[in-house]
């Protein structure tokens, strides 16, 4: 009986990657997101694999940075103004 298990992990969740080289698993790439951590290991060539996950790991944050709903996120503290011309005592 074979089993497949499918786990699909979004990139803009992930907030740490990782290799690792532990007893139970020699070459493993550790997912940590906000909620989970996941181990995956057996690879045919872990540096070329980790090297693609970091990769898309950042184009998901770049794009989620250039979201247009990032930026109007009103919970956000806004810029403040400088101050021209006021004293210090005003300050």
């Amino acid at each position: 009986m074979c089993v497949t298990v499918t786990l699909v992990v979004q990139w803009s969740e992930v907030t740490r990657l990782e290799k690792n080289a532990t007893l139970v698993f020699p070459e493993s790439v550790r997912v940590s997101t906000r909620h989970s951590e996941h181990f995956f290991s057996m690879f045919i060539n872990i540096n070329d694999t980790f090297r693609l996950m970091e990769q898309l790991a950042n184009i998901a944050m770049r794009q989620l940075l250039d979201n247009e709903a990032f930026a109007a996120d009103r919970s956000l503290p806004k810029a403040c103004k400088t101050l021209k011309n006021v004293s210090a005592l005003k300050r």
